[in-house]
């Protein structure tokens, strides 16, 4: 507990010495004392300092009183103690003044003591104070020493920080969005929101990352010296326990990582290996699989806009919280889920899946499509590849998964949503456009406009493209690319011209409408 102007004059060796002005300042802490032997002591004062005098040094400038008061208060001085009666018989009506507008304390010492009958009781009772500081410091960090130890959690330092300070606490984890509270204590539904404003709470962060709060429930609490310091080592055990959970789950994710990436790519070669590696995390892959693609619509286009590397850390930080939000859902709806994140998107590989799991899964995308939107003003396109009954074969479906990105947004657009076993024709143009002589058909039918295009920079395919989009409707067209009725029309006839075909026949229209769609789906 630090010693106060106020605390002093209450020991009994103090008697008889009285307040003169400034009484509005007798809480401020002492930490030493200094006798004034000459009128600028100002330079040397380091703060928390009893200044002693006898008024020696000032009484042939009585006048010059009122600006040594302000310069030893700008020193952080705790207060003055003067001889009064000897060299200076009254102090100045100023310096009255200027002692009690800035609250520093005067005081008057009587005649017949000796600057000795101050320094020795204060510097005892001080030296006294600090050594019940370390016996107390000792204690608690002895007491949050067994925590540690014993490799016990933050609610058993929460407990222990309660049974110290007398009064109930909790630990308010805003880093996982935990609360750990002692058993009895009971929190209002609306805490997260309102504990900043009507609780006392202490930050407990380390290199600037904020981990949570130490939040005492009694309204208005004080925090005194020794409780200052029982909260210092709660912050620094809790800080640990933080750190080590942390450094934990990264090496977890890096396995993990690892793990699914392996796994979609193919990497791992038996059944055994896959088995011995997923046990590490507490489960193994069993029965039906499914591999989930969330895909952020147009990241890297943001992510190359971004002026600063400032602006890409804070994108990557909302990919990832994009991608934790589905991860929740999915989770939230009782799916077992291994799962890996990149840059712009994020790979999930549900497993233990059933037919009827058919609602919930539909439930989780649009969920994550209402975050996406709502929560982070963006869209991201979803894609699912076929179910598989062999593990070994999870990367075939990731890699449906994948190619089911790309059509989704070539046929629906950015947002959407495609499952590969539904995609119809364009599951079989997909298994198609390998094969050989696919590229020789859409060559054949595109040719001529490429070859258009290329020396008059004209944008017809770019024009048959969205004529194809929005089902051959010019009018659709022109609105949907920014152009005139007329404009659409008069390429609608050029395209016709160019590759010499009729455009209203249904058998050319197929013809192009697969030629296009397989030289989308073949661009890399």
């Amino acid at each position: 507990m630090a010693l106060t102007v106020r605390e002093m004059l209450q020991m009994e060796e103090m008697r008889g010495y009285e307040i003169i002005s400034g009484g509005g300042g007798l809480d401020r802490e002492v930490v030493t004392v200094s006798v004034m032997d000459a009128p600028d002591i100002f330079q040397w004062l380091r703060g928390g300092e009893l200044v002693l005098t006898s008024g020696y040094t000032i009484k042939d400038e009585p006048e010059s009183i009122a600006g040594l008061i302000e310069k030893i208060d700008r020193a952080g001085a705790a207060a003055l103690f003067i001889k009064m009666g000897r060299f200076i018989e009254k102090l100045p009506r100023d310096v009255i003044d200027i002692s009690n507008e800035l609250r520093f304390p005067i005081i008057f010492m009587p005649f017949d003591r000796a600057f000795i009958d101050v320094i020795n009781p204060v510097l005892s009772r001080l030296v006294w104070t600090q050594s019940e500081i370390i016996r107390h410091s000792v204690s608690i960090h002895q007491a949050f020493v067994d925590i540690a130890l014993h490799d016990k959690d933050i609610s058993e330092v929460v407990a222990a920080l309660q049974k110290l300070l007398k009064r109930d606490a909790v630990f308010f984890d805003t880093m996982f969005d935990r609360i750990f509270a002692p058993d009895g204590v009971a929190l209002s539904e609306n805490f997260r929101q309102c504990f900043l404003t009507e609780y006392t709470c202490i930050p407990v962060e380390s290199d600037k990352v904020p981990y949570g709060f130490f939040v005492l429930l009694e309204k208005n609490s004080k925090i005194d010296e020794y409780d200052r310091i029982t909260l210092e080592h709660a912050a620094t055990y809790t800080k640990l326990i933080m750190q080590k959970k942390l450094s934990n789950m990264q090496v977890e994710k890096r396995y993990r990582d690892q793990f699914v990436q392996d796994i979609i790519l193919s990497n791992i070669k038996s059944d055994l290996e896959m088995s011995q590696r997923s046990r590490l995390f507490g489960r193994e892959l069993n029965g039906d699989y499914c591999v989930f693609i969330v895909d952020i619509d147009h990241f890297k286009l943001k992510f190359a806009s971004l002026p600063q590397a400032k602006s890409g850390e804070k994108l990557n930080r909302m990919a990832n919280s994009i991608f934790d939000a589905a991860l929740g859902v999915f989770k939230a709806e009782g799916f077992s889920v291994f799962y890996t994140f990149f840059s712009d998107h994020a790979v999930f590989i549900l497993y233990e899946i059933s037919k009827g799991m058919k609602g919930r899964i539909d439930a989780c995308i649009g969920h994550i499509h209402r975050t996406a939107r709502e929560k982070f003003a963006c869209t991201v396109t979803i894609a699912a590849g076929g179910t598989e009954k062999d593990k070994m074969n999870i990367s075939k479906s990731f890699q449906e998964a994948k190619r089911a990105i790309k059509i989704a947004r070539l046929v629906y657009g950015e947002g959407s949503t495609a499952f590969y076993d539904n995609l119809g024709i364009y599951k079989l143009l997909d298994q198609m456009k390998e094969t050989p002589g696919v590229d020789s058909f859409y060559r054949d039918s595109l040719d001529r406009l490429f070859e258009y295009d290329k020396d008059k920079n004209g944008g017809l395919i770019q024009t048959l493209t969205a004529l194809i989009d929005n089902n051959w409707n010019l009018k659709q067209t022109a609105k949907s690319c920014f152009f005139h009725y007329n404009t659409v029309k008069y390429r609608y006839h050029k395209i016709e011209e160019i590759l010499g075909k009729d455009l209203s026949c249904t058998s050319e229209r197929l013809n192009l409408e697969l030629a296009v769609r397989l030289f989308q789906m073949s661009e890399p």
